[in-house]
């Protein structure tokens, strides 16, 4: 079974994605924790306030913290042919638009979103309830939310807790998330001539 993977998450100075101030990246082996890396960043632009609310990063925090452009080849190291997990898109947009901004290619990793995974695990998360800290709580994962490393490590474990539940690993569950939270019998139905067919079940739905 596949059970490797990185799983990722940043902070923002506003409300351009492209702000990143910190980002955490967590490598999984076989199931088990096995290494992270967590840093502040540079994003070389303003701070928005509702931002430092959320997570308490300060321009003052970052003043002399390499800037994203320092760090891009590096993420691409620590990464490397494994599928990156983050919790909702927001990461990959945040970090597809970074790498662009500073004009690096943006690395062609295959992408798992988590939330999908959680909807589609636990049916009482399938409509609401499937944030970060609601569902860590749910797998008995404490952690200090909206710290980056913190953030990438609670996604990490909650994939980890999804794959055993299911007993789905990671290139199942690359599969099931394009598939509908509750996939319908399909139905079986009979043309003009008489014979049966199987219908489709429904389109895959949207997070």
């Amino acid at each position: 079974m596949m059970r490797s993977f990185v799983a990722v998450d940043v902070e923002t100075a506003n409300t351009d994605p492209a702000s990143i101030c910190q980002i955490g990246l967590v490598r999984v082996e076989n199931g088990s924790v096995r290494d992270d890396w967590t840093t502040l960043i540079d994003p070389e632009c303003g701070f928005h306030d509702g931002n430092m609310a959320i997570h308490g990063i300060t321009p003052s925090m970052v003043l002399g913290q390499p800037r994203f452009s320092d760090l891009a080849m590096e993420l691409r190291r620590f990464v490397g042919p494994r599928v990156v997990a983050s919790h909702t898109g927001f990461d990959r947009v945040a970090l597809a638009r970074a790498y662009r901004r500073y004009g690096f290619e943006f690395p062609d990793w295959p992408w798992l979103d988590t939330a999908r995974v959680v909807r589609r695990t636990w049916a009482q998360f399938s409509k609401r309830g499937y944030g970060l800290a609601n569902v860590a709580a749910h797998c008995g994962i404490t952690f200090g939310h909206h710290d980056a490393g913190e953030d990438a490590r609670a996604a990490a474990l909650i994939l980890v807790h999804a794959m055993d539940e299911t007993g789905l690993d990671v290139t199942g569950w690359m599969a099931r998330v394009q598939q509908p939270i509750h996939p319908r019998r399909a139905r079986i139905h009979r043309d003009g001539r008489g014979s049966e067919h199987q219908g489709d079940s429904q389109a895959p739905s949207r997070t």
